[in-house]
C-alpha cells in the first residue's frame, strides 16, 4: 500500500512597522510590510490610500497626519 502526502501548506506571516511610531502633528511616516507564505494581503484602517488589496510587500507614505493612525494588514493562504 502507498500513501500520499501532499505538499505542506505552511501558514502565512506578516510583518509591519513604521519608520516613526511618534510623529509630530502633520508630520508623516513610512509604513512598511513584508510577507511569507501568502496568497493574498488585505489593508485596512490607517490614513487615505492605506486600505484594499496590497503585494506582499511593499511601503506606504501616509502623508500628513493630524490624528492617531492604526495601521492594519492581513495575509492569508489556503490554510
Amino acid at each position: 500500500m502507498t500513501v500520499n502526502v501532499g505538499n505542506q501548506v505552511l501558514n502565512p506571516t506578516v510583518n509591519i512597522s513604521a519608520d516613526d511610531i511618534n510623529v509630530v502633528y502633520n508630520g508623516s511616516t513610512y509604513i512598511r510590510w513584508s510577507s511569507t507564505n501568502a496568497t493574498s494581503c488585505s489593508a485596512s484602517g490607517g490614513s487615505s490610500g492605506w486600505a484594499g488589496s496590497k503585494s506582499f510587500s511593499g511601503s506606504f507614505y501616509t502623508g500628513a497626519l493630524n490624528s492617531t493612525k492604526t495601521y492594519n494588514i492581513t495575509c492569508i493562504n489556503n490554510t
